[in-house]
C-alpha cells in the first residue's frame, strides 16, 4: 500500500512542478476582445506553454496540454471561441482537445443564462485531477497489458522454453493484478483521507531511509575497524 500512496505522492509532486517550472521561449497574445487580459502576463504564459511541453508525459499532445492549461489558470469558465482566440488555435484543435480532455475527466462543462454555447473549466481539486489522471492511464496502459499477459498465460505451450517464458508472464500478471488492486482500493478512499494517508507514507519512507542509512553507517564504521 505504501508503494501506491508514494505514488500518488510523486504524481502530485510532478503536477505541481508542471505548476511552478515555468518556460519563457515563446508567448501568447491573448485577444482583449474576449475579456481574457488578466492572463496576458508572463507567469500565465509560462504556466500554459509549460503545460503544452509536460503534456506529453502524461499522454496528451501539446494542443491539449495548453488548453488544459488556459482552463486551468483562468479564473472563469471559457467557451471554444474564446479558447481559440486566446490559443490562436483552430476551432477544430480545440474541439479536439476539448473531448481529450472531457476523456481524461480534466474539465467540466458550465453553461451561462441566455448562453446556448458550452463552457468548459478544469476541476478544482488538485486530488482529484492526479485520481482522473491515474485512473485514464490504468485504462489506457495497464489493463491492455494485462489482458495481453492473460492471453499468453492461457495458450498452449510447444516446448521447455515457452513453459519458462509463460512462468515469467505468470510472475509479471500476478504484481500487476496485485498493484491493481491496491489502486483500486485507494480510488475509494475520500480525498481527504487520501491526503492524510500520503503524508503518512512520505514520514514512513523517511524514517525507513533513515534507519537504512544508520545500518549502512554502522557496517561501513565496523567493516573500517
Amino acid at each position: 500500500m505504501i508503494i501506491f500512496l508514494n505514488y500518488y505522492l510523486i504524481q502530485l509532486k510532478y503536477f505541481l512542478y508542471s505548476v511552478f517550472s515555468v518556460s519563457t521561449e515563446t508567448s501568447i497574445n491573448y485577444a482583449k476582445s474576449v475579456n481574457l487580459s488578466y492572463l496576458n502576463n508572463e507567469l500565465a504564459q509560462s504556466f500554459i506553454l509549460h503545460f503544452g511541453e509536460m503534456g506529453s508525459n502524461w499522454g496528451i499532445n501539446r494542443t491539449v496540454g495548453q488548453v488544459y492549461g488556459l482552463l486551468y489558470i483562468s479564473n472563469k469558465p471559457l467557451n471554444a471561441e474564446q479558447i481559440c482566440d486566446a490559443l490562436n488555435f483552430s476551432r477544430s484543435n480545440v474541439s479536439v482537445a476539448i473531448k481529450e480532455l472531457q476523456a481524461w475527466k480534466l474539465v467540466k462543462m458550465n453553461h451561462q443564462p441566455n448562453d446556448r454555447r458550452d463552457y468548459f473549466s478544469a476541476l478544482d481539486d488538485d486530488i482529484e485531477i492526479i485520481r482522473n489522471l491515474i485512473e485514464q492511464k490504468h485504462k489506457r496502459e495497464v489493463e491492455p497489458t494485462l489482458t495481453m499477459l492473460r492471453s499468453l498465460i492461457l495458450k498452449n505451450t510447444n516446448s521447455e522454453e515457452e513453459v519458462k517464458f509463460q512462468e515469467k508472464i505468470k510472475k509479471i500478471c500476478n504484481l500487476i493484478e496485485g498493484m491493481t488492486d491496491w489502486y483500486q482500493a485507494l480510488q475509494k478512499i475520500e480525498n481527504q483521507q487520501l491526503i492524510k494517508y500520503i503524508k503518512m507514507s512520505g514520514k514512513i519512507l523517511k524514517f525507513k531511509n533513515f534507519i537504512n542509512s544508520n545500518i549502512l553507517t554502522k557496517n561501513n564504521n565496523e567493516n573500517n575497524q
